[in-house]
């Protein structure tokens, strides 16, 4: 009898180690996620623009445009993230007759970010859908001179990290951009040079 309730004893305790183990675990993901973090995240990456349709920025120039792609979290709470983008493409100029005396032209884009984190396998993995908002300026460029335009743009874009770490990670990116610029021309190619429309990737590192 003795033997049975010792032995019950040790299997009660064990069970309660475990299932307080669990509950702590838990209890310290809440935690984490009730944090305000400011700066969580900064991320960089190569970025490639295609662009398609029928429109000026994929019509007279190579429809691929590469570059650059940063991000930085401002505010995490929750897991909803407020953010900032950066992002910078060139491509060479293929059809001198619609673009005009131009070698090439470069887009810079600055854009805020909303987004929300879906924490997978103890966060060994993260999908992050997000969707963004900002301005775009674009500069052709020639020898011994330049042109300038500006405009704005929309997208909407899927995110998946590996996470090495919880401060370490790669990351890939693919989204939808959607701009309209403000070239002044006659009623009927506004919007062949106002509206266009890019497919988004990139492939990097975050921490």
């Amino acid at each position: 009898m003795k033997a049975t309730f010792l032995k019950l004893s040790i299997l009660f305790v064990l069970i309660s180690n475990v299932s307080l183990g669990q509950e702590k675990n838990i209890d310290e993901k809440n935690v984490e996620k009730e944090k305000v973090k400011i700066f969580s995240d900064f991320q960089m990456a190569p970025n490639m623009k295609i662009f398609t349709g029928n429109n000026f920025l994929s019509d007279g120039h190579e429809a691929t445009y590469f570059g650059f792609h940063s991000e930085l979290n401002f505010v995490e709470y929750k897991n909803f993230v407020f953010g900032g983008i950066y992002e910078t493409n060139v491509s060479e100029v293929e059809k001198p007759e619609i673009v005009g005396n131009f070698n090439s032209i470069s887009l810079n884009q600055y854009a805020v970010s909303l987004s929300y984190k879906y924490n997978f396998n103890d966060y060994k993995f993260t999908i992050i859908p997000k969707l963004l908002v900002g301005d775009v300026k674009t500069k052709q460029r020639a020898p011994g001179y330049y042109a300038r335009n500006n405009g704005d743009y929309w997208g909407i874009c899927g995110e998946f990290d590996y996470n090495i770490s919880r401060k370490f990670a790669f990351f890939t990116s693919i989204g939808y951009n959607f701009y309209t610029f403000k070239v002044q021309t006659i009623p009927e190619y506004i919007n062949y040079f106002n509206k266009s429309n890019a497919l988004n990737i990139s492939l990097g590192i975050k921490f």
